[in-house]
């Protein structure tokens, strides 16, 4: 019996303490959302290609490029993403061009 009355007496702050919690509630959803039923959207992803400027710095491209993502209904998670086009900038490995960072 004791045993049971301190552990009551442990647990109570914490207990009362969750109660007061503000959680956001498009967290709680995207966290226990379990994807089942995607579609497909068609958008313009980021190129994820990497290329070295003449300064030597490894830069991401960034060019705007048309691909699709299969999206959860529920919580707009994207996944399987795919790439409908190729870069403007050529095929891999990138050319070198002037650095971006320079022109700031």
């Amino acid at each position: 019996m004791l045993i049971k009355k301190g552990l009551f007496i442990v647990s109570l702050p914490r207990l009362l303490h969750a109660q007061v919690l503000e959680i956001d509630p498009d967290l709680v959803n995207t966290t226990n959302c379990l994807h089942l039923v995607r579609r497909p959207e068609n958008l313009s992803l980021p190129c994820p290609a990497l290329y070295i400027c003449y300064n030597g710095h490894v830069h991401v491209c960034g060019i705007q490029l048309r691909g699709c993502v299969q999206r959860c209904i529920t919580c707009q998670h994207d996944s399987q993403q795919q790439y409908l086009e190729n870069c403007q900038l050529g095929a891999a490995p990138h050319r070198r061009m002037p650095c971006p960072q320079a022109e700031d």
